[in-house]
């Protein structure tokens, strides 16, 4: 789900943990480069929910975009073998 559709459901500004309800609740996997994520996902209290944890700095679309290109493969192999947090770098 694109941003701008969650900003509309949940409203600008929603707190991690109503993001994090959303997605378990639509079977989604949590895309983030916020490390608050990576400890939720982990805190038994909230429950495991797929993170994919963005962990690249800054960088530009176009060099975000190929790095997912030339690792979705592992990714994906990865989310659909229960991995709970999945890190994408360079």
């Amino acid at each position: 789900m694109r941003r701008s559709t969650l900003r509309r459901v949940l409203g600008d500004g929603a707190p991690d943990r109503t993001i994090l309800r959303y997605a378990a609740d639509h079977g989604a996997v949590i895309v983030s480069k916020d490390w608050d994520f990576f400890d939720l996902v982990n805190d038994e209290a909230t429950g495991a929910q797929p993170l994919l944890w963005i962990a690249i700095g800054n960088a530009v679309n176009r060099v975000l975009l190929a790095l997912l290109e030339r690792e979705w493969p592992r990714i994906e192999a990865e989310l659909l073998a229960g991995a709970e947090v999945v890190v994408l770098q360079n």
